[in-house]
């Protein structure tokens, strides 16, 4: 449903052509601006991913045995989720096994393969819904 002024609006039938391509040229520039847009900020949190990891992320890093050259901000943001994972949080560890190439979506159910070849061992975890009290 349109919001705003209701009146205002012109189908393209009670247009003229000259205002059709008015039109078009003006959407076609905004849109070309928030493409640009939306590509700098995606450029930018790469980059700022990429950055080596400063104190004290980088000590974190250490202590989990993160060979200094890996020691980014990327592999600090996916170790914390890794811990997260391990204290149960299900949202954490969906996201470790999508990034790790490891999980993928079939009918509505999460397949995490464990393992390499046919030797692996498929888990299967179901969509649930939160329960009233859980805490994660």
């Amino acid at each position: 449903m349109p919001r705003g002024n209701v009146e205002n609006l012109k189908s393209n039938s009670e247009s003229t052509p000259e205002e059709r391509k008015k039109r078009a040229s003006k959407a076609g520039k905004a849109s070309g601006v928030s493409r640009r847009k939306k590509m700098e900020a995606k450029e930018t949190a790469k980059m700022i991913l990429q950055l080596a990891a400063t104190s004290p992320l980088d000590q974190y890093l250490e202590g989990l045995g993160v060979k200094e050259q890996n020691r980014t901000n990327q592999t600090g943001i996916i170790a914390r989720h890794i811990v997260l994972a391990q204290s149960g949080n299900e949202k954490s560890a969906r996201l470790v096994f999508e990034l790790s190439g490891d999980i993928s979506k079939q009918g509505g159910e999460m397949n995490v393969h464990i393992g390499n070849g046919d030797d692996g061992v498929i888990v299967y975890l179901p969509e649930v819904e939160k329960l009233e009290g859980d805490d994660l």
